[in-house]
């Protein structure tokens, strides 16, 4: 339901245009950006698409259950390595994201785990 790189206003604008099942979602995130939610939400409201239901995994899934305590392992070199290192920074100020040192038990796999269920989902 989401890429990492995009931002918030992506996502939703993304998920208005499938609901008003458009192709593209730019013109929708401009709209969003002006401030015209009354708007968009009337649009919405008038293809009865109000009620439709959206799994947001950022939302759906306890990120503290996994992935808040680290990057994974850093791979040696290449373009893995590059890969690693853009996805654990910040995309608009590049800082790298703090980790979260909660005490959340972490579980990666198994029928427990919230993030080992895409294809179920799908």
């Amino acid at each position: 339901t989401h890429n990492w790189d995009n931002t918030f206003l992506d996502l939703v604008s993304a998920i208005v245009a499938d609901a008003l099942n458009e192709g593209a979602y730019e013109h929708i995130a401009n709209q969003l950006a002006d401030g015209q939610t009354g708007k968009i939400r009337q649009l919405v409201a008038s293809v009865g698409a109000l009620q439709l239901r959206y799994w947001i995994c950022a939302f759906c899934v306890n990120q503290h259950a996994g992935i808040c305590g680290g990057f994974g392992p850093q791979p040696a070199e290449g373009a893995a390595r590059q890969r690693w290192e853009k996805n654990r920074r910040d995309t608009a100020t590049n800082e790298v994201f703090k980790l979260c040192y909660c005490r959340t038990p972490k579980v990666f796999s198994g029928d427990q785990c919230e993030m080992n269920k895409f294809d179920d989902m799908m």
